[in-house]
């Protein structure tokens, strides 16, 4: 394997010309829908780049999604990470670019402050994918931090090991790649390809272990032959605990329970009966000989008592209340009610 410092030109495009047969080695049997490997990488290193370059067009959503789709099917496949990255509006990615292309052009060797500002606005966008952004973006000075690059250019080929993916191991990446490309007169999109087919071609090929044939034995310990058993000679004594030789007597046997007697329940006396002397409900009547304190306080309530008394023939009723007066001079009041008819 050729070292990013020794190789030379005529190498370098040897083994650039052997990129497409290599990716089509990748290039997998895709569902109905799908875009073939051949044709996302086709929108990575030239359609990409033509449309990007310089600021031509804005990015958006669809575009970054593609770029990202392209890095997981041509490198290392992680799910759910395409997910995460469309969940990015059109707006938030294009502020982001904006911002972050107008401080590269501004300040191009401040390579690690650019990857910031593209990342920390966007889900799913770390320093790597950032890096292909720029890339797409300046395809003449940045280099796409993949496995393959960090691996051939920071780790000499070895690959182990891995990538951390922070800003700092971009900036060695960028920073060697700057200096080969200055060496041999290469552009980046060159050095991508070169790095990949270089360790992809190194790569250990993970051979699957050989099932071992089956034995024709059935699983566990065979049985061995009567001839290797060992045979136990009978000791001569019972199963269990040995007798101790001596007898002991039989317990005399209990004597039978006598019956209990059935208790009797006691008889309950019967409730003392007070008598109560009959009374009348209500409030109770005033002794006859409490004198009225005031006219009228002898009036009880309720509808007055019928007078037993015959009362003397007279043209006015006598009233029920009160008593006809001996005195004829003196007019019998008249009760209350309707006057109560006299028998001729």
């Amino acid at each position: 394997m050729s070292s990013p410092n020794d190789i030379t030109l005529a190498e370098f495009n040897q083994t650039l010309a052997r990129y497409p047969a290599l990716l089509n080695t990748y290039a997998k049997d895709v569902k109905e829908g799908v875009a073939p490997l051949q044709e996302l990488d086709r929108f990575r290193y030239v359609e990409a780049p033509a449309r990007f370059k310089d600021g031509a067009h804005n990015f958006s959503i669809e575009d970054v999604s593609k770029l990202v789709e392209w890095k997981l099917r041509h490198g290392a496949y992680r799910p759910g990470f395409l997910k995460k990255v469309g969940k990015n509006t059109d707006e938030a990615v294009e502020a982001a670019t904006k911002d972050a292309f107008d401080y590269y052009k501004a300040n191009p060797t401040d390579i690690g402050t650019v990857i910031n500002k593209l990342k920390e606005p966007l889900m799913g966008i770390g320093p790597a994918t950032a890096s292909l952004i720029l890339a797409v973006r300046d395809p003449d000075h940045v280099t796409f931090f993949s496995d393959e690059v960090f691996k051939w250019l920071v780790n000499d080929g070895e690959h182990k090991p891995t990538p951390k993916y922070n800003v700092a191991e971009f900036e060695k990446v960028h920073a060697a790649a700057k200096t080969l490309a200055a060496r041999l007169r290469v552009n980046p999109l060159q050095i991508e390809k070169v790095a990949f087919v270089i360790i992809k071609e190194t790569e250990p090929v993970f051979v699957p272990k050989e099932k071992p044939a089956p034995s024709g034995r059935g699983r566990g310990r065979p049985a061995k032959p009567d001839s290797e058993k060992k045979v136990k000679p009978p000791s001569g004594r019972g199963r269990g605990r040995p007798a101790s030789g001596i007898v002991k007597p039989k317990p005399a046997p209990k004597a039978p329970k006598e019956p209990k007697a059935v208790k009797v329940p006691k008889a309950k006396a019967p409730a003392a009966t007070v008598e109560k002397a009959p009374g009348k409900r209500g409030r109770p009547a005033k002794a006859e000989t409490e004198a009225a304190a005031t006219p009228g306080s002898g009036k009880k309530r309720g509808r007055p008592t019928k007078d037993t008394t015959e009362a003397p023939a007279s043209s006015t009723p006598v009233s029920k209340k009160r008593k006809a007066s001996d005195d004829a001079s003196t007019p019998v009041s008249a009760g209350r009610g309707r006057p109560k008819k006299v028998k001729a």
